[in-house]
């Protein structure tokens, strides 16, 4: 399911984005623009953001 996949992937997102910076979190949701997981990685990129 999509809290399932969310758990798994939240802390890689949240490693990358101390590394790199927003903007490779940008780039990885441009990526997944067709694919049903924008929603889910847009929330989380807002929830990276706001802290």
């Amino acid at each position: 399911g999509g809290k399932a996949m969310e758990l798994l992937i939240e802390p890689l997102i949240s490693d990358i984005t101390k590394k790199y910076g927003i903007m490779i979190l940008v780039l990885m949701m441009l990526a997944l623009n067709k694919s049903d997981s924008q929603a889910t990685m847009i929330k989380m990129a807002f929830r990276l953001v706001n802290g």
